[in-house]
């Protein structure tokens, strides 16, 4: 189901529009976060690592970068640590989908992406480490209205809230 999610490795057109680089296939749409710097004109690498670095707060992160851009040197060094970190990332975030969709079960998934904003890294690590209080996670999933970060069920997801 997490294929039918990111279109078996095609982002959707809004997130390959946020993307811009189109980066190769499997990489997994950005989250709320990066996607909020994306739209300021941000590279999607250097959100990484400036949103890594404080936390996901989107404005202190947004602030680092354009901190770092007024310094050439600084600017460099960001762009550096971005390309290690888009690498180092893609392939954590496709090892991360694999055992999802491998191991968990599609309502824990489902759950487990809604709490962390789409993160599969985050998701999986949520499972592995609170796996005897899934079942009350998914409970509250289910009865939670619908959020900007709950998966869309229009686009051919999987629904398993019910």
């Amino acid at each position: 189901f997490l294929d039918r999610q990111w279109g078996k490795g095609k982002m959707g057109a809004g997130a390959a529009a946020q993307e811009g680089d189109g980066k190769g296939e499997g990489e997994a749409p950005p989250t709320p976060q990066e996607a909020e710097m994306l739209a300021m004109g941000i590279e999607r690498g250097m959100a990484m690592v400036a949103l890594a670095k404080y936390d996901n707060e989107v404005e202190k992160a947004v602030n680092y970068v354009f901190d770092q851009m007024a310094d050439a040197a600084a600017e460099d060094a960001l762009r550096h640590e971005a390309k290690i970190m888009l690498e180092k990332g893609q392939g954590e975030r496709t090892a991360a989908i694999a055992e999802l969709k491998a191991n968990y079960l599609p309502d824990w998934v489902l759950a487990a992406m809604s709490t962390t904003a789409g993160d599969p890294v985050a998701s999986l690590a949520l499972i592995k480490k609170r796996t005897t209080e899934m079942p009350n996670i998914v409970m509250e999933y289910k009865i939670a209205p619908p959020t900007t970060t709950r998966p869309a069920t229009g686009d051919g997801v999987q629904d398993c809230s019910g």
